[in-house]
């Protein structure tokens, strides 16, 4: 799965394509960037999925959630029928 994210970056929009390498660990190469040429985003970024949050080889949080969410995002799109949430109270059948 390669996905086209599209995220913003310091009052620009920055165009990453990313892909997994392995489970929860993701890279992202930056393709485009409109914006001020003053602070440009990293070129190249590892994520991996954390319990709560994502991290990476940036110091960047926002950028690091940005893509996250559209990594999940995709993921959600790609499995619109994933397991059920269960919580307290649910059935589960069987």
């Amino acid at each position: 799965m390669e996905l086209k994210a599209v995220v913003a970056y310091d009052g620009g929009v920055a165009h990453y394509s990313v892909s997994p390498e392995s489970t929860g660990l993701y890279q992202a190469r930056l393709e485009k960037y409109e914006g001020s040429g003053d602070r440009t985003p990293p070129e190249e970024l590892i994520l991996v999925r954390g319990v709560r949050h994502w991290s990476g080889s940036t110091e960047q949080q926002v950028l690091l959630d940005e893509l996250g969410r559209a990594i999940e995002s995709r993921e959600r799109e790609d499995h619109p029928s994933g397991p059920a949430h269960t919580g307290p109270g649910d059935r589960i059948p069987g």
